[in-house]
């Protein structure tokens, strides 16, 4: 008997096609910089402020010789320089190694031996809302390894590539430890906390929502694993996928050959760590930081995750090749690292287009002159309390389209919300919270996202015909679902009076 598919799944399957009537995506982002050219060039010349800064600022159009000129300047540098680039390029160089010698499935077949399988997708899914530790490695790493993950235990690899994917940027700002996300906000937190008296002496610092953080990276991965479980894996199981050469067996057995291979992959990465923690542990180590010493929340350390992930990835896949007697020499490496990529054509053609949009947004001012417009008719609704909460969140995630940069959205909406709820006797730590939430659960669906031709190119892997409308469909319960579940816990914190990290209250 056929299953008949229920109305949330024929609601995504409607989005799905919906969405995938489009135009290609390069097109897409093709037609919507068109449109940012025009609407700056309708509104070139209009002043306004940003709040906390003292000089104007003017939306500016491109629609000019010296706009054109700039725009051909500078469209293989934007290209160059879209930070995207220097993440995948390198790390599907070294993944590719690791897949085609057969490490990860390997690894895989053994970890579902040693793991419970009722326990498999938590796990990952709680390591990805954690992959901010990693930086933006994470939105490459999580969807690469879940694929391969999913792929091992004979599920559809798509789900471990939409789930790794929802897990990290759905969950950016969610973790269990004080990373570099804590720093960059909590800073920018503290400028604008000095515009307001009330607020100007309030303590600020890196780990002001930690509490609250690391509750959310539990509950983001009880959601998450529910959702990937019960709705999105039931879509996509039956789906047809493509397979690579090397992966195309999925047999739960391994070979006398596998498991040496293995046994060489794991003395290459306890040789590594060994390497690395000598690296990093003594005090005035080379990856410490320099100045304070420390490792977390800013360091070499973890400003080397996308070297250091390369060359583990590449440590371990030539050492399990060598065991295993897939890789005979120095070609079968060189071969290898040419498939992965391969494997990325079609994000590097997004890629490309997606540049020149996000640099002529933001070159034309446009950008910020829509997130503050935003915030003041967000502050001139005069809500406060629990409605107040609920609209931040909701502002911030319908800001999260226009704006990608979680950095840059705070730097542009936190002087006009931390004095805004100051005044309501809210604590910039408060402030930032709710910011950061809706910052995080829009990320996933979000079309324009800096990331997004990363999540096609995984999906055009084993989904020939997926497009935008693919991507959001799939994406898009996990979006609902943090934003009810996240802002749940959110009221909850608040109704209950708890501190939201050490010496950081919900109130002044």
């Amino acid at each position: 008997m056929v299953r008949r598919p229920s109305l949330l799944e024929r609601c995504i399957n409607w989005v799905e096609k919906a969405g995938n009537k489009l135009p290609h995506t390069f097109l897409l982002f093709l037609y919507i910089t068109i449109l940012i050219l025009i609407l700056a060039h309708a509104l070139n010349g209009t002043s306004f402020t940003v709040p906390g800064q003292p000089e104007k600022l003017q939306v500016t159009t491109l629609l000019t010789a010296d706009g054109l000129r700039y725009m051909l300047t500078n469209m293989v540098g934007n290209f160059v320089n879209f930070p995207p680039i220097g993440l995948v390029i390198p790390i599907v160089i070294a993944v590719g190694i690791g897949e085609e010698a057969g490490l990860f499935r390997a690894a895989i077949v053994k970890l579902v031996r040693s793991v419970p399988r009722s326990l498999i997708t938590a796990v990952f899914f709680f390591a990805g809302v954690n992959g901010n530790l990693a930086s933006d490695a994470s939105a490459v790493i999580f969807p690469a390894v879940g694929a391969a993950l999913f792929q091992g235990l004979g599920r559809n690899p798509l789900i471990g590539v939409v789930s790794g994917y929802a897990a990290y940027l759905g969950g950016l700002s969610a973790n269990v430890l004080i990373v570099g996300t804590d720093a960059t906000a909590s800073g920018i937190t503290a400028s604008a906390a000095q515009l307001l008296p009330v607020t100007a002496s309030t303590p600020i610092h890196p780990a002001i929502n930690w509490y609250f953080m690391a509750a959310s990276a539990i509950l983001l991965t009880v959601v998450g694993t529910y959702v990937t479980e019960k709705i999105v894996a039931p879509m996509l199981e039956e789906q047809p996928v493509m397979l690579s050469e090397a992966s195309q067996s999925q047999a739960l057995e391994l070979g006398e050959s596998e498991n040496r291979g293995l046994k060489y992959a794991g003395i290459a990465l306890v040789a590594y760590v060994v390497i690395l923690l000598a690296l990093s542990v003594p005090n005035g180590a080379l990856l410490r930081d320099p100045e304070t010493n420390a490792i977390l929340p800013r360091s070499p350390l973890i400003q080397s995750i996308v070297p250091l992930v390369v060359f583990l990835f590449m440590a371990t896949g030539i050492a399990y090749g060598i065991g295993a007697g897939t890789i005979k020499s120095s070609y079968d490496v060189g071969r290898y690292m040419g498939k992965g990529i391969s494997s990325i054509a079609s994000f590097l053609v997004l890629a490309f287009f997606a540049a020149q949009f996000i640099d002529y947004f933001n070159k034309t001012n446009l950008s910020t002159f829509i997130a503050v417009q935003g915030a003041h008719a967000l502050g001139s609704i005069g809500f406060t309390g629990i409605p107040l909460l609920i609209a931040v969140v909701f502002f911030v995630c319908l800001m999260n389209f226009a704006v990608g940069s979680a950095a840059a959205k705070w730097a542009m909406l936190a002087p006009v919300l931390v004095p805004m709820m100051g005044l309501l006797g809210y604590s910039p730590a408060f402030a930032q919270c709710a910011y950061r939430i809706g910052d995080a659960v829009t990320n996933p669906v979000s079309p324009l996202g800096s990331y997004l031709p990363i999540l096609l190119g995984f999906l055009q892997m084993y989904k020939k015909d997926a497009g935008v409308g693919t991507a959001i469909a799939y994406e898009l319960p996990y979006a609902i679902s943090f934003i009810v579940m996240w802002t749940i816990l959110l009221i909850v914190w608040y109704l209950l009076g708890l501190p939201i990290g050490p010496g950081a209250y919900i109130f002044l």
